[in-house]
């Protein structure tokens, strides 16, 4: 989300050219007024560019993994919102709320 889209393809593509069996995982932001992120993300957003750290990329998932799929990643998984509750939130306390949407993408050469 902080670097230019052209950047962000031509790191992916880099990576796509590792050994069989490499991964990446990356985090990404919604694009503003998306309504499956509205308002939460804009609020993240906008405290990220009140701190110095504008977000200058957006992708929906589907976007996402067809670029990383295009470039020839074969495996392609979102951590949704359940399974992150799963993981890191059901056992700790709420002042740290779960995610509500995926925002994080493991891709797999």
């Amino acid at each position: 989300m902080y670097l230019k889209e052209a950047t962000v393809e031509a790191v992916l593509r880099r990576i796509s050219a590792f050994p069989i069996g490499s991964e990446v995982i990356l985090t990404f932001a919604w694009p503003p007024g998306d309504p499956s992120v509205s308002p939460v993300g804009s609020t993240l957003a906008d405290r990220s560019a009140r701190a110095g750290e504008p977000w200058i990329t957006f992708f929906t998932p589907q976007s996402l993994e067809q670029q990383l799929r295009d470039l020839g990643f074969t495996r392609v998984d979102f951590l949704t919102p359940a399974a992150a509750r799963e993981r890191y939130f059901d056992h700790r306390p709420s002042d740290l709320p779960a995610p509500r949407v995926a925002t994080i993408v493991s891709a797999i050469r």
